[in-house]
């Protein structure tokens, strides 16, 4: 179950990267492709907690997920905030990167408000 898990999420990654790719060159593809990527997401979803209803866990290196998940959105955010300081952005990008900026500092005080919490 585990090797399927990874396998959609891999074939999940790939078509989003098409999707992504096909933007501005094939729109008839990129309209069509955005259920495509959702539905392989929920498939490597349903996977991935199928494995886990089997066998505990997908990751047993890992064994605290929710400061692991604190860290991964922090990492995230301070990466955007330097792009943001590094490159030399339009004003559209700026504000994408500063409403993603503000759902990752939402999903963190959530995150962080999880990781305080006893199991």
């Amino acid at each position: 179950m585990n090797k399927l898990y990874w396998e959609a999420l891999k074939a999940y990654i790939e078509v989003l990267e098409l999707h992504i790719d096909t933007k501005t060159n094939d729109y008839i593809f990129h309209k069509e492709s955005e259920n495509i990527y959702k539905e392989l997401f929920e498939i490597a979803h349903s996977l991935g907690e199928k494995h886990v209803d089997l066998w505990w866990t997908i990751d047993w290196k890992t064994l605290d997920k929710r400061k692991k998940s604190l860290l991964i959105l922090q990492n995230l955010k301070e990466k955007i905030e330097k792009y943001k300081q590094e490159e030399n952005v339009s004003l559209w990008t700026e504000d994408l990167l500063w409403s993603i900026a503000n759902k990752l500092e939402d999903m963190i005080w959530t995150s962080k408000s999880l990781a305080e919490k006893t199991k």
